[in-house]
């Protein structure tokens, strides 16, 4: 499943969400490997509604949020979102039902582009939502220069990570 959304949120869901972004989700990605429950990511509710047409998001369900900011990227290389601490403990591959990407903003941008596994190639653009299921389909980001802010959150049908 890979769908790509358009001018998906209003001026003011916009700045709602721009501010939870900040307030909310860390940059250090350390701090992000927990879940959060509905009630927790109030401020991504307008994206997760719109997801909601798309896929099934049941109530139990519980959120893994990202956030990238930056001006020039080298990223990873291809990748399966995963439970990262499960998998290094373990390495059981433990995969998230679906992920959200959103880019609420993008400036003079060259390079940053999605790749998915099938050669698919999406373009970040400002307020554009990309839906996908992250654990089935590798994917990557390109090299890029200019600014490109990204949100990002996993959805998974268990309370914890790390944790089979």
């Amino acid at each position: 499943m890979i769908i790509i959304l358009d001018d998906v949120l209003s001026k003011d869901e916009l700045e709602n969400l721009n501010e939870g972004i900040d307030t909310k989700v860390s940059s250090d990605h350390r701090l992000n490997k927990y879940l959060r429950e509905w009630g927790d990511v109030k401020f991504a509710h307008p994206l997760l509604k719109i997801m909601s047409e798309y896929v099934l998001l049941k109530s139990y369900y519980n959120y893994e949020l990202w956030k990238y900011e930056s001006g020039i990227y080298n990223p990873p290389p291809w990748h399966l979102d995963k439970d990262e601490e499960l998998y290094d403990k373990t390495g059981i591959l433990d995969v998230p039902l679906f992920g959200l990407i959103y880019y609420p903003l993008i400036e003079s941008l060259q390079g940053g582009e999605l790749i998915l596994e099938d050669g698919t190639v999406i373009i970040p653009r400002s307020n554009r939502m990309v839906l996908f299921s992250t654990g089935t389909i590798q994917h990557m980001v390109s090299s890029y220069q200019g600014y490109r802010k990204s949100f990002l959150i996993n959805i998974w049908d268990k309370k914890n990570l790390g944790r089979s």
